[in-house]
């Protein structure tokens, strides 16, 4: 099966590697990332699904597609393929058309999520060149992620959870890229109501600026409602108690800290 795998893709000028069990194949993944994974079920040590779920438990290997190759098409068996996170299936007798028809596609994804990953680094910079105007700022980010990595492993969140929060953590504070540097520096108690105003619209703006990442959507709750407090007397849409996302709250809790140290 292994060579017939790679006779097809050889011809199509795309370079192939083997792995004989699952083992093998992840720690051939792990020392050098391929574009793509085809992945047989059945195989000794490690079967397919235990392979992929740890594949997709990683944000290395998290992105790279996996096609399950397999000659069990009954419906309980891809269920529990797309539980463990597969991108796609195909069955044995592998047809040629198929299967490239099928990789080509889910290579043209990847490449997709390659630029978005671009355009996180670049988003990434401008926070870093945003709080660098401002010395009292400085790491300001980094500092509130740090909190949130530690508040998310201490209530032993969901590792997807924990990601999550992570990242508005870093990401915070984006929207105040679309507010006028003069109203940043100034301290809030010397702000006119105008100045308020304008500062208080970066939660929205910064959820704009991100809304079109796909991989940043759960990460917008946060950016909408970082600053909302549980009495209502935060901003901009002054929630109360539940209806304020419980990640948002810690990245709130966090970021009041990393103000205060």
């Amino acid at each position: 099966n292994r060579d017939l795998l790679v006779e097809i893709l050889e011809d199509e000028g795309i370079e192939a590697r083997e792995a004989e069990d699952g083992l093998q194949a992840l720690q051939q993944v792990l020392e050098d990332p391929p574009d793509a994974i085809l992945l047989d079920v059945m195989m000794p040590h490690m079967d397919g699904y235990q392979v992929c779920s740890r594949l997709k438990a990683s944000r290395r290997t998290f992105f790279i597609p996996v096609i399950m190759v397999t000659a069990l098409s009954d419906v309980t068996s891809k269920v529990m393929g797309l539980e463990v996170g597969a991108d796609d299936f195909i069955n044995k007798p592998v047809r040629r058309n198929e299967l490239m028809v099928r990789l080509k596609s889910l290579l043209k994804i990847r490449s997709l999520r390659d630029e978005l990953d671009t355009i996180e680094d670049i988003i990434l910079a401008m926070v870093d060149a945003l709080e660098g105007k401002d010395p009292h700022t400085r790491d300001h980010s980094h500092k509130v992620a740090a909190v949130c990595a530690a508040a998310g492993r201490i209530l032993g969140l969901p590792a997807k959870d924990q990601e999550t929060l992570v990242w508005g953590g870093i990401l915070h504070d984006v929207g105040k890229m679309g507010v006028p540097e003069q109203v940043l520096r100034t301290l809030p108690k010397d702000r006119t109501p105008l100045q308020e105003q304008a500062y208080r619209s970066h939660p929205e703006k910064g959820a704009r600026i991100l809304e079109p990442l796909v991989t940043l959507h759960d990460v917008l709750p946060i950016l909408r409602c970082h600053h909302e407090r549980a009495d209502g007397s935060g901003f901009p849409g002054a929630l109360k108690g539940d209806a304020i996302p419980p990640l948002a709250m810690l990245v709130g809790a966090a970021n009041e800290w990393a103000d205060r140290v």
